[in-house]
């Protein structure tokens, strides 16, 4: 007997953890028993496999009493390794929710594997025993189909899970079965309708009625958790324009572009006049929510002290636009923008100094728009600002070793420091004074990239370690436990600050949830023995690591590798808690050009292919809630100017009324959002999204 089967039988999971307490409801315990005895005999006549078990067993753990958090684990529980083959067992149960279709989770990744079948069914009873009548019936339908299956393949296996969760009254069935192809050569290929008698179909067709079937390329929204939020977004510098109006003061942005005369924000899409029109661009799209910054120079022109009237009442007008049209704002206070005068003061993030100032303007922002708005990211992408700005001084304020001033080997830990404090000072004030009455959260985001191991080596397997301390748990490490990872400390010494025991328990939990900006994927090589020369990164000296972009990252053609964000989703799932995520950017730039632009398609199946990613890192359990896709029209860059743009409207600059114009992305996103399955099978795109995700 398998160890799987070894573990339910001695009531504990493949980690060792209890599994099953005390069955409640010998019927369901029965069909269970039944179960293990189907797949049991199959398993016999199958010497070669290797299985893995994924929500089915913490469904069957839920269902008769187990610890409660197993009810609703998703992820696989660790693989069960015979001497050879490729046959997975899924259970597809991933939540109990009303009317989720939960579709093959590998189906046709590989060339010798194939997902044939998978349905699900979710009863909302009012009793008990009337969920265990209609789950047991939906059970006993599924033996013409395993029939069927067998004929179908040489070495087939199929997994049933079976839950209920008193706490909602909710009783749920799944199936899921994979074939093995005899030869890894062979492409996946469907059961054969050959055999299919007439009591088949008529099972199957019952079964239809309450359920559908999908594979991860042909998803829809309503694949998606219900509460799930789609959304968009721009930052004030990047879409305000009216750099200089109604009182507002120069940011660091500003003083950047214009001291090294690059393109520059000071008019850009003028949202701040045409703010009413983009909301109802944001309607016809169907939008959920939108997310935007607030520039803290227009809000507060010196830093701190008095409120401008006029920039007060823009985000006031803006926010109740958006409310009223149904979309919720979700705010962030810091886009790369804070004031020139606090830079000019006391040097603006590397002073602690902002901590206050920081808090203070999170005040008046919490204090005049908390009513309506309820998600706030405090900082933006803080790592990548933070080696932007103060390692390699290509983006605000502009400072390294090698520039005109600077620091690279201190200044980018200092500024980390103080943008985790200044984080966690604001959380602390909006939990104290405005939680209990306005109901928000707020939260903190990171550049995540993509990443894997260059090569099998135990020098990239060790580089890859230091990778994530230094990209992500530099950050996420201090949110989530109150320290700097080891690693970090290890490397940096002296270099790296302190936490007090005061600050390291106002850091740690401060956050509600985690957002994240992910456009990139890498391979990660170990670099530490690579001289370090003028002008190299000292950050990425010190991380001792050489990455390696897919695609060409400088010409920005950014390659299609939903891997990477499933990678970075179940990363954060497994190494900081599993918290709330939004992912706040996504998408991809292509150059301005106005004909070439309209026909997007390429965009079209980047953001495809990712959201795919996010679907399949949800239903395997990872908390994100929501997908803002970057960016709502074309804006400008802060790497490119007006060069690439990563819009799904066009904006013609050339225009003094900056005329805005649907690509065929905008048509595609809005088609998706309302379930618009015409627009999309007239134009193909369906058909051609599937085509390519199959080829990936």
């Amino acid at each position: 007997m398998s160890r799987a089967f070894r573990c339910r039988r001695h009531g504990k999971d493949t980690n060792g953890r209890d599994l099953v307490k005390r069955p409640k409801i010998p019927f369901a315990l029965a069909l269970i028993i039944a179960d293990a005895i189907l797949v049991t005999l199959i398993i016999a006549y199958v010497p070669y496999t290797k299985i893995v078990w994924d929500a089915y067993m913490s469904q069957v753990s839920g269902f008769l009493g187990g610890e409660r958090e197993y009810g609703s684990l998703k992820g696989d529980t660790g693989p069960l390794v015979y001497p050879a083959g490729f046959l997975y067992v899924y259970s597809a149960i991933q939540n109990l929710t009303g009317g989720q279709v939960f579709p093959a989770q590998r189906s046709c990744l590989y060339k010798d594997e194939c997902t044939l079948v998978c349905f699900a069914f979710v009863a909302s009873p009012t009793k008990v025993t009337a969920a265990l009548v209609q789950v047991s019936l939906y059970y006993l339908l599924q033996i013409p189909i395993i029939l069927q299956l067998l004929t179908a393949s040489p070495i087939y296996i199929a997994g049933f899970g079976f839950g209920y969760d008193e706490n909602q009254n909710q009783a749920a069935i799944a199936h899921q079965s994979t074939a093995l192809l005899p030869h890894k050569e062979r492409p996946c290929r469907q059961p054969r309708k050959r055999g299919m008698d007439r009591i088949t179909m008529f099972l199957l067709a019952a079964t239809l009625a309450a359920v559908r079937c999908g594979c991860d390329a042909n998803y829809t929204r309503n694949d998606f958790p219900h509460d799930f939020a789609f959304g968009s977004g721009t930052s004030a510098y990047q879409w305000e324009g009216a750099y200089d109006e109604d009182g507002k003061k120069p940011s660091v942005w500003d003083t950047y572009v214009h001291s090294r005369n690059l393109d520059n924000g000071d008019i850009t899409c003028d949202g701040y006049h045409k703010y009413k029109e983009d909301v109802q661009l944001m309607v016809e799209t169907g939008l959920d929510a939108f997310r935007f910054s607030i520039s803290w120079s227009r809000l507060i022109p010196n830093g701190r002290g008095p409120v401008n009237p006029k920039g007060l009442q823009f985000y006031k007008n803006f926010i109740h636009e958006l409310v009223s049209h149904g979309i919720e704002p979700h705010v962030t206070l810091y886009h790369y923008d804070h004031p020139q005068s606090l830079e000019d003061e006391y040097g603006g993030w590397l002073n602690c100094r902002i901590i206050k100032d920081f808090t203070a303007y999170a005040d008046v922002c919490f204090r005049e728009f908390g009513n309506h708005v309820k998600l706030w990211t405090t900082i933006n992408e803080a790592n990548i600002f933070t080696i932007g700005g103060y390692d390699g001084g290509g983006t605000p304020p502009g400072r390294c070793s090698t520039c005109s001033s600077g620091n690279s080997s201190t200044e980018p830990y200092l500024v980390a420091h103080n943008l985790l404090l200044a984080h966690a000072s604001a959380s602390r004030l909006y939990k104290q004074k405005y939680k209990d009455t306005q109901g928000g959260s707020v939260g903190f985001s990171i550049f995540a990239i993509g990443f894997r191991p260059s090569t099998n080596s135990n020098d990239d397997e060790l580089a890859i370690q230091r990778f994530k301390d230094f990209f992500y748990a530099w950050m996420l490490g201090p949110l989530t436990y109150g320290d700097y990872p080891d690693g970090m400390k290890r490397i940096i010494g002296t270099r790296l600050p302190v936490f007090s025991e005061e600050e390291s328990e106002l850091v740690k939990g401060s956050s509600d949830f985690v957002g994240v900006i992910h456009y990139l994927a890498a391979s990660v090589s170990d670099a530490q023995s690579k001289p370090f020369l003028p002008g190299d990164s000292k950050f990425f000296a010190d991380m001792g690591v050489l990455l390696t972009y897919v695609g060409n990252f400088t010409a920005f053609e950014y390659e299609i590798a939903p891997w990477a964000m499933e990678g970075v989703l179940e990363y954060i799932k497994q190494s900081y808690g599993n918290p709330p995520v939004y992912i706040l950017e996504n998408g991809k730039p292509m150059k301005q050009d106005l004909q070439l632009q309209h026909e997007d398609t390429p965009r079209i199946e980047f953001v495809h292919a990712y959201m795919g990613a996010v679907l399949k890192a949800v239903r395997n359990g990872s908390d994100t809630r929501g997908y803002f896709v970057w960016s709502f029209m074309d804006l400008y860059e802060l790497l490119s100017g007006y060069e690439y743009s990563f819009g799904i409207y066009s904006v013609n600059f050339s225009d003094p009324h900056r005329k805005r114009s649907p690509k065929l992305s905008a048509h595609w996103y809005s088609a998706f959002l309302k379930g618009n399955t015409t627009f999309l099978d007239s134009q193909d795109i369906m058909s051609n999204l599937s085509s390519s995700a199959t080829s990936l």
